[in-house]
C-alpha cells in the first residue's frame, strides 16, 4: 500500500514538472513567434494591397476585392482595404455595408479626408443629411479649400445644403442657395439640372423653367432637358409647349428610355386635349396608345376606365377598374369609381362592398365622404341589410374553401352566389370545379347546366343536364330538369340551323307545359293557360317557324311572348319586321311605336323603331331623296396593254325615289336619277339622266319585279360630240328556299344607242340566277352566274357580237354598326361568233376577264355614309379590232363592253346622303 501511494505521488511530481514544463515554452513561443512574424505579416498585407491597386488599375475589380478582403482578414483595420471595399459595396448600391466599412475607414484614418468624403457622399445619397454636412465641414478643416478635392468637398456642402433647406420647405434659403450655385458653377451643366429639379420640387417652376432652358443652350441635343422642361410646362399649364418639348425630347432621344418616357407623357397630354374637346373616341385611342408603351400606367388606365363609363360600357370600365385596383390595391379612387359602375351595373351587391370598403379605410377623406353618400342612395334602392348578409355569406364560403378547396357543396354555393352577383364568369369555374371534385354531386351540374344556358352555350348545357338526370334518378326535380333538357335540346338544335328538329323538341316543351297548365286549371279554375309556359320555348318556336319563313306562325309565337311578357323588346321588333314581311305595314308600326313609349326600350332601340317607322312611310307612299360626290383614279382608261392613260374624274349626283302600295303583294315605284361626270385629263363630261318605273309583286312564296329604264347621256361642254340613250326592260323573281338560302332569277333586254360610234350600238340581252346566305359572324355571301346575248346594231361593229359567261361572287362583312366592308369578284369569258371587220376572216375569237374589288363603308350617321372602293380588272383579247379607240370612245366603250386587251386598276372615294 504504501509502494502504491509513492508511486502516486511520483506521478503527480511528473505532472506538475511537466506542466510547468509546457507552459513556459508556450510563453516563450508567445514572446518569440510574433517578433519572428511581425515582419513576414506586414510584408504580406503590403503585397496584398500592391496587388489590389494593381487589378484597380488594370480593371479587374473582382481580383482587387479579393485581396482587399483578404487584408481584412489579416489586419480588420487597414484603412485603404475598408475604403476600396466601401467604395465598391456603393457601386453595388449596398448601402449599408458600404457605410459599415467607410465609417470603420474614418476611425481608423481620421485625418485622411478622402474616406471621410466618401462617407460624406453615402450619407447624402441615403438620406443622412445633417451628417453628411457635419463630414464636409470637417474634411473642410483638414484640406486645402481651393484644391481640386476642396472644390469638390465644397460643391457637396453647398449641395446638401440646398437639398436640406427643400427638405425643410425653408423656401427663402432654397432660392438663396440655387441662386449662389448657379452663379458660382455656370459651366456646370450637373448643378444646373440638380438645382433645376429641387426648385421643380420647392414650387419655383418658372426659376426652374429659366434653367432648363439655359441648360439647352448648353446641351442642345440632351433629350433629358427636354423632358424635364417639358414637364415644367405641365405644371404652368401650357400643354402645348409641353407637348412641343416631349416631341423633341422623342426625336433627339430615339430608342432611349427617355423617349419612351416622352412618349407616354406626350400620349396622356394628347388625350387630356381630346377629353376638353369632348372627343372621347380621340382620347380612348391615345390613352390605348399609352397603355401599349407602360401597360400598367394608372392615369391611362381610370381615364379609359372613365371614357367606356360614359359611354356606358360597363363591362368594359368594370374591367379596367378592377385592373388598376389589382396593381393598388388602396386605391381608393378606383375602388369608387368601380363600385358606381357596379351599381349602374345594378350589381348593388359588389358595389356596396367597395363602397363599405372605403369608408371603413377612410370614412373622413373625400372620397370617403363620397362613398357615404353613395350608400345613401343606394339605400333608397335596395335593401343594404340583405346586400351585406350576402357578403358576409360570401366570406364565409371564402374561409370554407379556404379550409377545404374540394368541398363540393362550398364550391356550388359559392358559384350560385356569385350568378346572383351577375357574376357568371366566376361562377361557372367554381360549379366546374365542384363537378371535378365530385363526379357524383348532382346540384353542380343542375347550376353548370342552368348557367351554360343562360350563355346559350346549349351542347354543354345538354351535356350537364344529362348528367344530372343520371345522377337523380328517383329525385322530385326529375321532371323540371327533363324540361330544361328538351329546350336546350331544341335550341341547340336552333342554333346548328337544324331547323326541323328544334321545331320537334320547342312543340314538345310546349306540350308538356300546356298539360301542366290544364292539370294546375283544375286546382284554380280561374288561372290562365299559357302563363307556366317558358318565354325561351314560345321565342324559339317564333324563331323556327321564322327560319322556315312560315311568317304568319312566327308572328303568332311573337305575339304570345309580348303577351306573358308585355316589355320585351326583341319580341316587338321581331314582330314589326315579320309583319314588314308579310306587308302587314299597319301591325308593323303599331309594334315601333310601342318600342318609342315603352320605358325599357334604349335611346339606341328607340332611334331604331323611329327611322323603321319613317322606312314604312316611305315605302307606302312617300318619297326618298339621295345625294352624293365620289372622286375615282383610273390607271387605263384607254383599255389598253401599253401606253396607258392615266385619268380621274369626279362625280356629282343625285336622285329620288317615290313608292306607292297599290294593295297588298304589289307596290309600284319609279326613281329617277341625275349625275355629272367629268373626266379631267381628257376634258370631257357627260350628263346623265335615268328614269325607270317598277312594278313589284308578291305572289305565294315569290317576289316579282318588271321594270322599265332609260338612260340619256350627253356632253354638256361638247354636245356635239356624243349622246347615247340605253333602255332596258328588266324582270326578275326571288325567293327563299328552306334551307336558308336566297335565290333570284332575272332576265333583261338592254339597247345601247350610240350617235357617234355606230360601233358600239347594240343589243344585249342578260340572263342569270345569283343566290345569297348568310355566313358566320355577321358576314352576308351571295354568288351567281350570268349569261349574255350580244347582238350589234351596225354591220360596221358586228365583230363586236358575242356569247359571254360571267360567274360573280360577294362577301360583306358588318364589323361594327357603322363600319361594313365587302370583297368581290368576277370571271367571264366571251366568245365571238362573227367574222372580223379588218380581215373577213372567221376565227375563234374570244376575251377573258377577271376582276377582284374591295370596299369599305362608314356610316357617320343615320343619313350620311362614307364609301372608298378598288378595284383590279385584267382582260386578255385575240379581237383584231381594226381601228383604235380614241379617249371618248374609250369611255362609251367602258360602258358597253371592253374589246381589248389590258390591265386596270382603279380606286375611288365619296360620300352619300340618303333622306
Amino acid at each position: 500500500m504504501f509502494l502504491c501511494s509513492a508511486n502516486k505521488t511520483a506521478l503527480l511530481i511528473w505532472a506538475v514538472l511537466i506542466a510547468i514544463v509546457l507552459s513556459i515554452c508556450d510563453v516563450v513561443a508567445q514572446e518569440v513567434i510574433p517578433e519572428a512574424n511581425a515582419d513576414a505579416l506586414e510584408l504580406k498585407i503590403d503585397e496584398l494591397i500592391d496587388a489590389g491597386r494593381k487589378s484597380l488599375q488594370a480593371g479587374n475589380t473582382e481580383a482587387a476585392v479579393r485581396a482587399y478582403q483578404e487584408v481584412l482578414r489579416l489586419d480588420s483595420n487597414k484603412g485603404e482595404a475598408l475604403y476600396q471595399l466601401a467604395i465598391y459595396n456603393f457601386r453595388k448600391k449596398d448601402y449599408a455595408k458600404g457605410l459599415e466599412l467607410i465609417h470603420k475607414a474614418v476611425e481608423v484614418s481620421p485625418d485622411n479626408p478622402f474616406p471621410r468624403m466618401a462617407y460624406a457622399k453615402a450619407l447624402g445619397e441615403t438620406g443622412n443629411l445633417d451628417e453628411a454636412i457635419r463630414q464636409y465641414e470637417q474634411v473642410l478643416k483638414v484640406i486645402d479649400p481651393t484644391s481640386r478635392p476642396g472644390q469638390t468637398a465644397l460643391l457637396e456642402l453647398n449641395i446638401l445644403k440646398f437639398r436640406q433647406a427643400a427638405k425643410r420647405r425653408d423656401r427663402e434659403q432654397v432660392l438663396q442657395i440655387g441662386e449662389k450655385l448657379t452663379q458660382q458653377y455656370k459651366a456646370n451643366p450637373a448643378v444646373y439640372e440638380l438645382v433645376a429639379g429641387v426648385y421643380v420640387q420647392a414650387g419655383f417652376v418658372q426659376q426652374a423653367k429659366e434653367l432648363y432652358e439655359a441648360l439647352l443652350s448648353y446641351t442642345p441635343d440632351n433629350p433629358a432637358v427636354e423632358f424635364y422642361l417639358a414637364g415644367v410646362y405641365e405644371r404652368l399649364r401650357d400643354p402645348e409647349q409641353a407637348m412641343l418639348h416631349y416631341r423633341r425630347a422623342i426625336d433627339k432621344g430615339e430608342g432611349t428610355p427617355i423617349a419612351r418616357s416622352a412618349q407616354i407623357k406626350l400620349g396622356l397630354l394628347q388625350a387630356f386635349s381630346y377629353l376638353y374637346q369632348q372627343d372621347d373616341e380621340g382620347a380612348k385611342q391615345q390613352f390605348e396608345a399609352v397603355l401599349e408603351l407602360d401597360e400598367n400606367n394608372i392615369i391611362a388606365k381610370m381615364n379609359l376606365a372613365g371614357i367606356y363609363h360614359k359611354n356606358n360600357d360597363l363591362e368594359q370600365a368594370r374591367k379596367i377598374y378592377q385592373d388598376v385596383i389589382n396593381l393598388q390595391p388602396d386605391n381608393l379612387d378606383a375602388r369608387y369609381r368601380l363600385a358606381l359602375v357596379y351599381l349602374d351595373m345594378n350589381d348593388a351587391l359588389n358595389g356596396v362592398k367597395e363602397l363599405d370598403f372605403i369608408v371603413s379605410r377612410a370614412p373622413n377623406s373625400p372620397v370617403g365622404r363620397s362613398a357615404r353618400q353613395t350608400l345613401d342612395k343606394a339605400g333608397q334602392r335596395w335593401r343594404l341589410d340583405v346586400l351585406r348578409q350576402a357578403i358576409a355569406e360570401e366570406q364565409i364560403l371564402s374561409a370554407k374553401l379556404a379550409r377545404n378547396p374540394n368541398d363540393a357543396a362550398a364550391l356550388t354555393a359559392m358559384g350560385d352566389l356569385l350568378l346572383r352577383q351577375r357574376r357568371g364568369d366566376e361562377a361557372i369555374k367554381y360549379f366546374e370545379d365542384a363537378i371535378q371534385a365530385d363526379q357524383n354531386y348532382a346540384d353542380a351540374y343542375l347550376r353548370a347546366g342552368a348557367y351554360y344556358e343562360a350563355v346559350r352555350d346549349y351542347e354543354k348545357a345538354v351535356n350537364t343536364f344529362q348528367a344530372a338526370i343520371a345522377l337523380i334518378p328517383g329525385d322530385a326535380r326529375i321532371e323540371l330538369i327533363k324540361e330544361r333538357l328538351t329546350i336546350a335540346t331544341a335550341n341547340m338544335h336552333l342554333k346548328k340551323g337544324e331547323i326541323d328538329q328544334a321545331e320537334e323538341y320547342f312543340l314538345q316543351a310546349y306540350e308538356t307545359a300546356i298539360a301542366k297548365d290544364l292539370a294546375s286549371t283544375k286546382a284554380d279554375p280561374g288561372k290562365e293557360i299559357d302563363s307556366a309556359v317558358d318565354i325561351s320555348v314560345l321565342w324559339g318556336l317564333a324563331m323556327t317557324y321564322s327560319n322556315q319563313g312560315n311568317l304568319p306562325e312566327a308572328v303568332m309565337w311573337y305575339e304570345r311572348v309580348i303577351e306573358i311578357a308585355p316589355d320585351h323588346i326583341g319580341a316587338k321588333f321581331n314582330a314589326a319586321l315579320t309583319y314588314l314581311q308579310m306587308e302587314e305595314e299597319k301591325q308593323a308600326a303599331g309594334h315601333y311605336k310601342a318600342i318609342l313609349f315603352s320605358k325599357n326600350a334604349s335611346p339606341e332601340q328607340k332611334q331604331r323603331a323611329e327611322s323603321r317607322l319613317d322606312y314604312i312611310r316611305r315605302q307606302t307612299n312617300g318619297f326618298s331623296y339621295s345625294a352624293g360626290y365620289s372622286m375615282a383614279f383610273d390607271d387605263n382608261l384607254n383599255n389598253a396593254r401599253d401606253n396607258k392613260y392615266f385619268e380621274y374624274r369626279s362625280d356629282l349626283f343625285g336622285g329620288f325615289t317615290y313608292n306607292y302600295k297599290i294593295k297588298k303583294g304589289m307596290k309600284f315605284s319609279i326613281n329617277t336619277t341625275a349625275s355629272y361626270a367629268i373626266y379631267h385629263r381628257a376634258q370631257f363630261d357627260f350628263f346623265n339622266f335615268t328614269l325607270s318605273p317598277t312594278l313589284q309583286m308578291s305572289r305565294q312564296d315569290f317576289n316579282w319585279d318588271v321594270g322599265l329604264s332609260r338612260t340619256s347621256q350627253s356632253s354638256v361642254l361638247r354636245p356635239e360630240q356624243s349622246t347615247t340613250t340605253t333602255d332596258v326592260f328588266n324582270i326578275g323573281a326571288d325567293w327563299l328556299g328552306r334551307n336558308r338560302k336566297g335565290y333570284r332569277a332575272f332576265m333583261s333586254y338592254q339597247g345601247f344607242g350610240s350617235a357617234l360610234n355606230p360601233f358600239l350600238d347594240a343589243d344585249t340581252v342578260n340572263l342569270g340566277i345569283n343566290l345569297n346566305h348568310s355566313g358566320p359572324e355577321e358576314t352576308f355571301i351571295s354568288y351567281g352566274y350570268t349569261l349574255t346575248v350580244n347582238e350589234n346594231k351596225n354591220i360596221l361593229g358586228n365583230d363586236a357580237a358575242y356569247v359571254g359567261n360571267g360567274f360573280n361572287g360577294r362577301i360583306d362583312k358588318r364589323f361594327t354598326d357603322k363600319l361594313s366592308g365587302n370583297i368581290n369578284g368576277r370571271v367571264g369569258l366571251n366568245i365571238y361568233t362573227n367574222p372580223d371587220s379588218s380581215t373577213n376572216f372567221m376565227r375563234y375569237r374570244r376575251t377573258f376577264n377577271f376582276g377582284v374589288g374591295a370596299g369599305v363603308n362608314y356610316r357617320y350617321a343615320p343619313w350620311v355614309s362614307f364609301v372608298a372602293r378598288y378595284n383590279f380588272i385584267t382582260q386578255y383579247s385575240n379581237l383584231p379590232v381594226g381601228f383604235i379607240l380614241n379617249e371618248l370612245q374609250a369611255i362609251e366603250g367602258r360602258q358597253s363592253t371592253s374589246l381589248g386587251s389590258y390591265v386596270s386598276n382603279s380606286i375611288s372615294v365619296g360620300v352619300r346622303m340618303s333622306f
